[in-house]
């Protein structure tokens, strides 16, 4: 009989024996989800600082050949440099040399000195200009932008000393004496009457509703030019510059007709009436009118001089 020796780990309770003799189930491959997750954020930030590094060397190239071919732009200014070079534009007629003398600067003043604030401020106090910009362009360069306004109407007004002088009205209101403007726009332009000026020490006050009458004016000159060169006063007497006023209107006095009343509102309608009217009247060999009302829709009412070969009393022509 062979008797077979147990080995010292047969007679321990299960519970005590070896983890050898445990069966294993885990598989070497299986990889938690926390290990995918660290996998695939390191290979994000791998990738991203690949991206990163590539952006910074041709960045880097970039500003090496911008250097190497530009290098005055590139240059750096010193902080007690001059100004050396003043750029001006405009959208009007203002000009560098007008600058120069209104605007001169302190000699040998830098960049840095130069108040861009308190020019700005100086040059939008000229009733002539809308808006400025000025800025510092380094190393050595002032940029002054301005937008001037767009004068629609002229007027006269009593002079300092009796007499009186002439004054322009932008399509914004603003009143001021034009400067650098050529005589050939401005002998063009409608004189404006019917309102009273207000002056003070800041200049002659804005005149409201002119922004309503510039659309009269811009929608004649647009669309019927031959028109407009007729108009020569453009009178807000009826007007107070409240669209919605039912009985507000703007009179205009032409050399076809010796007076016209528009509504505020609706004007490529109108104009497309009087044109039916003056056409009309051609036709009839009346060269002259004495009105022409079309502030009432589509009636229009004229009215003509006495003539013994015309009516002499109001005509109502229906469209």
């Amino acid at each position: 009989m062979i008797w077979k020796k147990k080995s010292e780990d047969d007679s321990l309770p299960p519970a005590v024996r070896s983890w050898r003799q445990i069966e294993q189930s885990a598989q070497r491959h299986v990889v938690s989800v926390l290990m995918r997750r660290r996998r695939i954020f390191t290979l994000l930030r791998f990738t991203g600082l690949s991206l990163g590094l590539v952006a910074l060397i041709v960045v880097s190239g970039y500003a090496v050949f911008l250097f190497n071919t530009r290098p005055r732009e590139m240059s750096i200014a010193l902080p007690g440099e001059p100004i050396r070079q003043v750029v001006f534009e405009s959208n009007g007629v203002l000009t560098p040399d007008w600058f120069a003398r209104t605007f001169e600067l302190v000699p040998h003043i830098t960049l840095m000195e130069t108040d861009i604030f308190a020019l700005k401020t100086r040059l939008e106090e000229v009733a002539q200009i809308r808006f400025a910009t000025v800025s510092r362009i380094f190393p050595y360069r002032l940029e002054v932008v301005i937008e001037e306004r767009l004068p629609v109407l002229r007027a006269r007004i009593r002079a300092v000393g009796g007499g009186t002088r002439e004054v322009l009205v932008s399509d914004d209101g603003a009143v001021y004496t034009g400067v650098g403007y050529p005589t050939s726009m401005i002998d063009h332009l409608p004189y404006l009457g019917g309102v009273r000026f207000v002056e003070n020490e800041h200049g002659i006050k804005p005149v409201s509703g002119i922004d309503t009458v510039s659309r009269l004016l811009s929608a004649a000159r647009d669309i019927f030019p031959e028109i407009y060169a007729t108009w020569k006063v453009i009178s807000c007497e009826g007007f107070s510059g409240d669209v919605s006023d039912p009985n507000g209107t703007i009179r205009v006095r032409s050399t076809r007709v010796r007076e016209i009343l528009f509504a505020p509102k609706l004007f490529d309608q109108q104009l497309f009436h009087l044109d039916r009217v003056l056409d009309y009247s051609a036709n009839r060999r009346i060269d002259v009118l004495k009105r022409v009302d079309l502030s009432l829709g589509d009636q229009v009412a004229v009215e003509y001089f006495a003539d013994p070969l015309t009516l002499s009393q109001p005509r109502t022509l229906q469209f």
